[in-house]
């Protein structure tokens, strides 16, 4: 069957089934995240919190809800992981955006670089646990799919942004 936002070079095979990873857009450009392909909604914010999203082509949406979600990660060393992303606006079918400085703020250190210009693509959490970004179109993507409740069960949980209310405007400078 087809799922949406896949390709055959995003597929994995493993124990003879397929396993689809979306490419979720890293952006620096981004003051906030997005939860929509690749991932799955754990939960919404307690108390219920929404927001407005301004997407690049003019296009609005306003009373967008707030919530955790949850995606499988293949690390650097090839193990899997569910990352875990507090505090992203739910835009459901939409594609998924992490915000680099959303990412950051919680820790991790996101070099979103080509090599081609002395970057690794990748994001190095706090914890020292490394995940390779795809590059695509002249854009870093990090490559997630949501998880099963089996793998909820059983794969560590990594938390990628911090489980609190994001503000970027706490980075806000005048040159």
């Amino acid at each position: 069957h087809t799922v949406t936002g896949t390709s055959p070079a995003n597929a994995r095979r493993i124990v003879g089934r397929l396993e689809y990873y979306s490419d979720t857009l890293v952006d620096r450009g981004a003051n906030g995240g997005i939860g929509g392909e690749g991932l799955r909604l754990i939960a919404y914010s307690f108390p219920l919190r929404y927001t407005r999203l301004h997407v690049a082509g003019g296009t609005s949406h306003s009373r967008v809800k707030i919530g955790n979600f949850g995606g499988v990660i293949e690390t650097r060393l090839g193990t899997r992981i569910i990352g875990i992303f507090h505090d992203y606006a739910h835009l459901a079918g939409s594609r998924t955006i992490h915000s680099s400085l959303q990412v950051e703020h919680a820790g991790n250190t996101v070099d979103d670089r080509h090599p081609a210009h002395g970057g690794d693509l990748n994001i190095t959490t706090r914890n020292g646990i490394t995940i390779p970004l795809a590059f695509s179109s002249g854009l870093a993507h990090l490559r997630l799919r949501p998880f099963t409740d089996e793998e909820w069960n059983t794969l560590p949980r990594i938390p990628i942004t911090l489980p609190i209310p994001w503000n970027p405007n706490v980075y806000d400078k005048d040159p």
